[in-house]
């Protein structure tokens, strides 16, 4: 508000004319117009204010506070480092455990298909052994009868003869039969391993996974409280800089020191003049 407007709602208010709530309005905008210029001033200017005696305290304390400001960056940049690699670490985990899972998942299934290879294998073995029994049985038979009858030895002994063989072949037969026994029960062992070996890296795999959790919370608690401390630090760093900023402009042209910290910003200082004027005439106006 410029002073003739100001001098001409004077005159006005004296007929009646009066917006209250227009003038209050503009009023908390041009007074939130000004915290903002003023903070802005004291940002851009208070690293000069170290000799100004007045500000002496604000100056101290904003360099404590950029010093803290930048201890906690680099707090939460390390956190932040840290999360990102337990991130990753519980990826690799997760990543080896499912591997070596499929991969031994998959040997228990060729496993399987063997047994069942081998299963075959033995009932056909079976098979062939009652076939070998029953004609050894028959064989016998037929000797025992063919002494008891008188038959020629040339037979005899060719039955004898028949006997031996199937014998022998049912002694080979029985090897084969113990050898696929002892290859079904390999295999049936080894499938027990897997399922022991993928239940360990399942549980093995739950607790490191479960510690990176913890991990991964804890950290993220720790970048939380230092967001909230910066965001605090913020707000306090603000509020000096707007007192700085305040002090200058107000002080400009009555201390040489605030005259030498702010004449490059001379014209935003004017401007500051200017609304706090608006403001005075704006609350004689209510």
């Amino acid at each position: 508000m410029t002073p003739s407007k100001y001098l001409f709602l004077r005159i006005a208010s004296r007929f009646g004319y009066s917006r209250k709530p227009l003038r209050l309005s503009h009023m908390a905008l041009e007074s939130n117009l000004l915290r903002e210029a003023e903070t802005f001033l004291g940002e851009a200017i208070w690293q000069k204010t170290e000799n100004i005696e007045a500000l002496s305290m604000e100056y101290w304390n904003l360099r404590k506070c950029m010093k803290d400001l930048d201890r906690l960056s680099k707090e939460i940049d390390q956190f932040q480092e840290k999360l990102d690699q337990i991130h990753e670490q519980r990826t690799e985990v997760w990543k080896n455990t499912t591997k070596s899972i499929q991969d031994l998942i998959a040997e228990r299934n060729q496993l399987l298909s063997q047994i069942d290879m081998l299963s075959r294998t033995r009932d056909q073995i079976n098979n062939r052994a009652r076939h070998m029994r029953r004609n050894y049985r028959r064989l016998r038979i037929k000797k025992n009868f063919l002494g008891k009858e008188g038959a020629k030895q040339e037979e005899i002994d060719k039955t004898t003869t028949l006997l031996i063989e199937i014998r022998n072949e049912f002694n080979l037969l029985k090897q084969e039969r113990q050898k696929n026994v002892q290859e079904i029960a390999a295999a049936n062992a080894r499938i027990k391993e897997i399922e022991t070996s993928v239940s360990e890296l399942k549980t093995s795999s739950r607790s490191k996974i479960s510690e990176s959790s913890q991990s991964i919370g804890d950290a993220n608690q720790q970048i939380s409280t230092r967001r909230a401390q910066l965001n605090s630090l913020d707000t306090q760093i603000r509020v000096l800089y707007a007192d700085i900023g305040s002090y200058i402009s107000l002080n400009l042209d009555k201390n040489p020191e605030c005259k030498n910290a702010g004449e490059e910003l001379k014209g935003m200082i004017d401007v500051m003049t200017a609304l706090r004027k608006s403001i005075k005439y704006n609350f004689e106006l209510t």
